[in-house]
Parts: structure tokens; C-alpha cells; sequence
């Protein structure tokens, strides 16, 4: 399933999985990371962030909260683009895509929780 996730994202985004799990930074396979975090968020509400993290190849938890927040904010604006991501998530959960991505209130990334005791640092639960 999750292959075929990102099977279909870098169909949609024009490179290959390869590219999408890499450590390049060019702004192509960027969006495409962004938006395959996005939808992995939408089909499978119970990864963790560190765990979507893990599946697209980046180290840390941060960078696929700011890539939910960023791709959120293209969805909001760009219709087509909006329209091209709900086909994705139609076609490997069957129904169509909610407004925004769902978070479970209350219930905090056991991932971040972990990290923050490892360092010493205190957990602060985000809003």
C-alpha cells in the first residue's frame, strides 16, 4: 500500500520513488515528499509522524509536521492540485478527503515524546 502511495505521487509529481526517498532537496522531489506525507497522513491516521518520516526517508519527526502544514496550505489554494491528491487517496482508502488532515486530539507522537526523554528536554504537547 504504501508503495503504491508513492508510486502514484511521483507519477503525479514527475520523478520516482527513488527521488521521493532521497536526500536531495530540489524543489520537484521536495513537493513530492511534502505531498506523499501528506496523503500517507490521510490514508493511514495511525502512523506516527516519525514514522511517516521513516517511509519517505527523512530522520526526524519536525520536518512532516511542517510538511502537513505546508501541503494543507496548497490544498487550500490550488483546487487542481487539491483535486489530483483526492484522486490518490480515493483509490487506496475508497472515499474521498476531508477538508483538513485528521489529528487525533489529545493523544501526543509517542515518537517526540521519546526523543524529548532521550535529550532531556521537556515535552511540550502542541495546541
Amino acid at each position: 500500500m504504501i508503495g503504491d502511495i508513492l508510486r502514484d505521487v511521483a507519477l503525479l509529481h514527475e520523478v520516482t520513488v527513488r527521488e521521493i526517498r532521497g536526500r536531495r532537496r530540489l524543489s520537484k522531489h521536495v513537493a513530492a515528499r511534502h505531498a506523499a506525507i501528506w496523503i500517507l497522513r490521510q490514508v493511514d491516521e495511525t502512523l506516527s509522524e516519525q514514522e511517516i518520516a521513516q517511509l519517505v526517508g527523512l530522520r526526524d519527526h519536525t520536518s512532516v509536521i511542517y510538511a502537513l502544514r505546508k501541503v494543507d496550505d496548497i490544498v487550500a489554494s490550488d483546487a487542481a492540485y487539491a483535486e489530483a491528491l483526492r484522486e490518490i487517496i480515493a483509490r487506496h482508502t475508497g472515499q474521498g478527503l476531508p477538508g483538513q488532515p485528521q489529528r487525533l486530539p489529545g493523544s501526543p507522537d509517542r515518537w517526540a515524546i521519546a526523543n524529548a526523554r532521550a535529550f532531556g528536554v521537556p515535552f511540550v504537547k502542541s495546541a
